[in-house]
């Protein structure tokens, strides 16, 4: 006799989804009816509810409290399904993103030491404070020349953090791309333009002109990215130039996929089904 598997969705908490909570509650959703409908039972459960034992062969989590990823790194060395993992999550952080850049030389806005740029450079700036890349807050400041970068700094630095991370502005179109690692999912867009994903095809997104884009690479360091970041349903953002090389300037741990919601949440469930744990005998 076939055995009914179950698994609990955990919406995430509103602070960690500013302007976006319908959005990730949508695909949390789309995840839970797909599920359903390959006859794996299924439980949504908001992080702040997660207060005592809850049993399940395997956990979706949007999930970034630290009661919550608590919760999951013990069901994790209890040998259970967690996606995303709590400590690629945990470790999100926008300094560390930078880290891993630099380390497996992936393109990364050039990095800036500070009291070395000469004040008449022409040059803006981000600072990047050392913070989970999606917390809710504002972790990137803006500085527009060497005067302002030092005096932004400079207050950042009195809040007590720890560390910041100042790159080089580049100039260029912004694009937004997704991902399910271990699956043929992967989209982006450029949010200038219309309302579709690319991804599909090798042809680009539609709408505003923008320049050739090597999408085959794209997609494999992205994919990279994934793995060294250790999270599996993930979104982020890259600055294309205007000769179609690009920088990545953000790494997030499963997105709202709005604008191909029902895809992303097809290719989660084929990588949740693909599991062991969690293939039916």
């Amino acid at each position: 006799m076939t055995e009914t598997k179950n698994i609990i969705l955990v919406y995430r908490d509103k602070r960690f989804s500013p302007n976006s909570v319908e959005k990730d509650k949508a695909i949390l959703d789309a995840v839970g009816h797909e599920l359903q409908q390959s006859g794996i039972q299924v439980r949504y459960v908001a992080e702040c509810e997660i207060t005592g034992p809850l049993d399940a062969d395997g956990f979706l989590s949007m999930g970034r409290l630290d009661s919550t990823l608590s919760f999951l790194q013990q069901k994790e060395h209890e040998g259970m399904l967690v996606v995303n993992g709590s400590q690629g999550v945990r470790d999100n952080t926008r300094v560390a993103f930078d880290h891993v850049l630099r380390k497996h030389q992936l393109p990364a806005a050039p990095l800036v030491e500070v009291g070395k740029v000469a004040a008449d450079s022409g040059k803006s700036f981000w600072l990047k404070r050392d913070e989970p890349s999606c917390n809710g807050k504002t972790p990137v400041v803006y500085a527009d020349d060497v005067v302002e970068l030092a005096g932004k700094l400079a207050a950042i630095q009195q809040q007590g953090r720890r560390q910041v991370v100042v790159t080089e502005h580049v100039d260029g179109s912004l694009l937004k791309f997704y991902g399910v690692q271990g699956t043929e999912f992967f989209r982006y867009f450029y949010p200038e333009d219309d309302e579709t994903c690319a991804g599909e095809t090798a042809s680009g997104s539609g709408g505003t002109h923008h320049p050739v884009l090597d999408e085959g690479l794209l997609r494999q360091q992205a994919d990279t990215l994934s793995r060294l970041m250790d999270v599996k349903i993930y979104g982020g953002d890259c600055i294309v130039r205007k000769d179609g090389s690009y920088a990545f300037i953000d790494f997030n741990d499963w997105p709202s996929f709005s604008r191909c919601r029902l895809e992303a949440a097809k290719a989660i469930v084929s990588l949740v089904l693909s599991d062991q744990r969690i293939i039916k005998k």
